[in-house]
């Protein structure tokens, strides 16, 4: 079957649903200039590789039109080639050929001449020698039925089927079936069955793994073998919600981006976010997204705060980087290979840590992010990115991601906070309905005065949801133990008395949570570093 993506492949190559088929066309008018465009988009090894766009045909189909023949008479050596072609006792039939005489092959129609009536003859083909072959030929008019069937329906959201009718005034449905390569679909009902001509048929598809989403198309047949389609879609699947809550703060790129990549340019094209908390890292993510049909093309570099090359050249001939986060504490650094594009997920830098090199600096400044395209031919856009920082004197902070991903999944259409929520507050990215990945953020209104609740649901386009409960506590300022609302050398005691307390998750009673300055659920020596900068005015 075609591709049927309908797009420009030069945008690189996607995986959406594919639904530019050609029985769309059915019921159009056929005649007019067909155009049949070829393109080869990417250019390796010096563009000196050559191919030719060599010929092409078609055949177009009317089930219930006028019958033509489409002959083809051949004579060939050692004989002398078709000299003449004639039709005798003819009724209603005309032929068009066109050839010289001597040809050896001779290409030929016949059709009614009123498509209303049917027709005969006798075709007579007479090589240059005198022999004659007699082709017998009958042609039968146009039916009347000239209208397609008409096909309906939607999903049942009770039980995840699709309910659908067919009909055809004319000539009536005789047959109601799916289409080939139909996923996870099947015919549970037609009524009546089988049709055999029934002026509407009714007719349930459903899934045949209910854990699983399904998509098709419906084929409904009448007796003159003209067809409908009815595209079948049931996304049964909730989203995935996945998160935690974690001491930090996510910065976005500016209304700068997107930007075309400029194509073969070192210099590339930047971003920057600036940063105003004066709080000490200690810890520094990257998100990025960047559309680009050749990954090897791609260099990303930090530029300031401190120049790191993040990574170079890596991805070979794969497309894009959707969702790319590095993050030194990934399990593995970002490979080279075509397989893993677009790269969604989390990876160290190219060869392993260096983000780590901002630790222990004040968070505030300018980052700035460079995309910049190597090599020629290729040409790509810096969608956006951002910037997730870690710091213990952070509030804690709800990072969600929701997903709507699985195969025939119709994406994300709306992410909200349930109206009992109180004292926090719903920060969602851009989202255009479908969107397969979704970033979102739930934080205090009344950072660290005092708690706050709530549930955020995330809807599919099908409808589907998942909720996400949100509880959110006040810790006062990380490493303020003795309760005065500063973190200062007055605290240093307690400090130690909840390093050297007994053994567990904040020892020492709550108030030991302040004391967790790296956030790994207790307070031990590892914590010993970041508070010396808290009683120094570091942090």
């Amino acid at each position: 079957q075609p591709d049927g993506r309908g797009a420009f492949i030069g945008d690189g190559i996607d995986a959406d649903d594919r639904d530019n088929m050609m029985f769309q066309l059915a019921g159009t008018d056929a005649s007019g200039v067909w155009d049949l465009y070829v393109a080869d988009f990417r250019i390796q090894g010096g563009g000196s590789a050559q191919s030719v766009f060599r010929r092409w045909s078609m055949t177009i189909k009317s089930p219930c039109g006028a019958e033509r023949y489409v002959g083809t008479a051949k004579d060939v050596a050692p004989g002398t080639g078709v000299c003449s072609l004639a039709l005798t006792n003819d009724v209603n039939l005309e032929l068009s050929a066109e050839f010289t005489p001597g040809d050896a092959v001779v290409e030929y129609v016949v059709y009614l001449v009123d498509p209303s009536q049917s027709g005969s003859a006798d075709l007579h083909i007479v090589d240059c020698a005198d022999n004659t072959t007699v082709v017998p030929i009958d042609l039968v008019a146009a039916f009347g039925d000239a209208a397609l069937p008409i096909c309906s329906g939607g999903i049942n959201p009770n039980n995840f089927t699709f309910e659908g009718t067919a009909t055809d005034a004319d000539s009536g449905v005789v047959s109601v079936a799916l289409a080939p390569y139909a996923e996870n679909l099947e015919i549970a009902s037609v009524t009546p069955g089988p049709p055999n001509g029934a002026s509407e048929v009714s007719y349930v598809v459903k899934l045949s793994d209910p854990h699983a989403n399904g998509r098709g198309y419906v084929r409904a047949t009448d007796e003159c073998g003209l067809r409908c389609f009815q595209l079948v879609d049931i996304d049964a699947l909730a989203p995935a919600c996945t998160g935690s809550i974690s001491q930090t703060k996510r910065y976005r790129s500016g209304d700068e981006l997107p930007a075309a990549i400029p194509d073969n340019q070192a210099g590339g094209v930047s971003s920057t976010i600036a940063v105003s908390d004066t709080d000490v890292i200690s810890d520094v993510n990257i998100t990025s997204n960047i559309t680009h049909p050749f990954d090897d093309d791609i260099d990303l570099t930090l530029l300031t705060p401190t120049f790191m090359e993040l990574f170079s050249d890596i991805g070979s001939t794969g497309n894009d980087f959707i969702d790319t986060t590095l993050d030194d504490e990934a399990p593995a650094p970002i490979p080279d290979q075509s397989s893993q594009a677009p790269f969604t997920g989390s990876y160290q830098p190219e060869g392993g840590p260096r983000l780590f090199l901002l630790d222990g600096d004040p968070a505030a400044g300018n980052y700035t992010l460079r995309v910049a395209d190597d090599a020629a031919f290729n040409a790509g856009v810096f969608e956006n990115w951002s910037l997730t920082i870690e710091s213990p004197t952070f509030p804690d902070r709800y990072d969600g991601l929701a997903t709507d991903s699985d195969r025939h999944d119709m994406g994300v259409c709306s992410v909200e906070l349930l109206p009992d929520a109180a004292n926090v507050v719903l920060t969602v990215d851009p989202l255009d309905d479908g969107d397969k990945r979704v970033h979102y953020s739930v934080e205090l209104c009344n950072a660290p005065a005092e708690a706050g609740a709530g549930t955020v649901r995330v809807t599919d386009c099908a409808g589907n949801a998942c909720d996400v409960p949100v509880a959110l506590d006040p810790f006062g300022v990380r490493g303020d133990l003795d309760g005065d609302s500063d973190a200062d050398v007055f605290d240093f005691e307690k400090f130690l008395d909840c390093v050297n307390g007994p053994a567990g998750d904040y020892a020492c009673g709550e108030p030991c949570r302040s004391a967790d300055l790296d956030n790994d659920g207790d307070v031990d020596r590892g914590d010993f570093a970041l508070f010396q900068r808290v009683f120094t005015g570091a942090l």
